[in-house]
């Protein structure tokens, strides 16, 4: 990287860091670097149906998921990417192409493996892993009670902090966190 990098520019190094996947970000008045060591530079994954692909998440248990957008479905690949699964609506994982009915922007993961699901105009749902392979699966949906639902049915990115909340972007309606189980409305301007 150092001889590309002195080709290239004659920029100086401002802020090096790491991520939470081991990368090495460096970042210059001409740019941004990433080094990525001791992996594949990428893996394809080719659904099996042509899709557009909206959001992508790795989850704890290095499953792959992908939301298939423009059909409303959510593919699940096993860790080794060789087996492709759709989620239905009931949370039960299919061998065939199955919608889930809903267009998917984001993914996000809190402790005990549960995933969440953000999507637009559906808002919020809640995978809790069940026996077997499948989910329960819970959907939000907003009501007066910012305790209990999102205020918002446009979701468009998850995060999860340092302490397990999971933080959710809606579109006109600020931001918001989960903390355990239970939605909480977190104060912020409208204009976010």
């Amino acid at each position: 990287l150092g001889d590309v990098y002195k080709r290239q520019s004659s920029g100086s190094l401002h802020y090096g860091c790491a991520d939470k996947q081991g990368n090495i970000w460096l970042c210059s008045s001409v740019g941004a670097f990433c080094i990525t060591l001791g992996f594949l530079p990428f893996e394809e994954i080719t659904p099996p149906n042509p899709s557009m692909i909206r959001a992508t998440f790795r989850d704890s248990d290095g499953r792959i998921w992908l939301s298939e957008s423009d059909q409303q479905a959510v593919a699940l690949y096993d860790p080794e990417l060789t087996t492709c699964r759709y989620l239905t609506r009931s949370g039960k994982l299919s061998d065939h192409f199955t919608p889930f009915d809903a267009p998917i922007y984001c993914f996000g993961e809190t402790d005990g493996g549960v995933i969440w699901l953000g999507g637009k105009p559906d808002g919020l749902f809640r995978l809790i892993p069940g026996k077997g392979d499948g989910f329960e699966v819970e959907h939000f949906v907003p009501t007066s009670d910012p305790y209990t639902a999102p205020a918002s049915s446009n979701i468009y990115d998850l995060a999860t902090d340092s302490s397990g909340r999971l933080w959710i972007a809606t579109m006109g309606k600020g931001i918001e966190t989960v903390s355990y189980t239970h939605l909480r409305a977190h104060e912020t301007s409208q204009d976010l």
